[in-house]
């Protein structure tokens, strides 16, 4: 594949996703990038070869430019991508969400309220049990001394 193979490829995949803008900065983008390292010394096979398929390329910034809801940021195009992604992670109540906050993608793994109380319960199980293992193990050694401090001081009230 040549370089304008390489960016033809790229600028069709974006095409049918993104604003004219948008795909006009990313390809611009790819255009310089190599440039840049055919510069440096490498041959247009090589830079080609490391970058990878135009088309996942391609797929990874639609996706980067795509908000919750499943809408292009500036359109309101839904992606395929999206409407499958929603559907993978939405199985028994459980979601998975993605959003942009300050340029970078957050996923939010969303649980339903019977899986936090079924969590919360675990965890205060656990925490009993401990506690209880932690007594059990101080008890021969704790009874004996609160049954020998209690006599003591019985005994000092008795001599006063």
């Amino acid at each position: 594949m040549t370089k304008q193979e390489f960016i033809d490829r790229l600028r069709a995949a974006l095409n049918s996703s993104l604003a004219p803008s948008t795909v006009a900065e990313h390809v611009k983008y790819y255009e310089e990038y190599i440039c840049s390292e055919m510069q440096k010394g490498k041959s247009e096979e090589t830079v080609l070869n490391s970058l990878g398929d135009p088309r996942l390329i391609a797929r990874t910034i639609i996706q980067t430019n795509t908000t919750e809801d499943g809408s292009n940021q500036e359109s309101n195009y839904q992606s395929n991508y999206q409407a499958e992604h929603q559907k993978g992670y939405s199985a028994g109540g459980f979601q998975q969400t993605e959003r942009r906050e300050n340029g970078q993608v957050v996923k939010r793994f969303n649980m339903p309220g019977w899986a936090w109380i079924l969590v919360v319960i675990v965890v205060l199980v656990l925490i009993l049990s401990v506690i209880v293992s932690v007594l059990s193990f101080l008890a021969p050694i704790l009874v004996p001394v609160v049954v020998i401090a209690f006599l003591v001081k019985l005994f000092r009230d008795w001599l006063n």
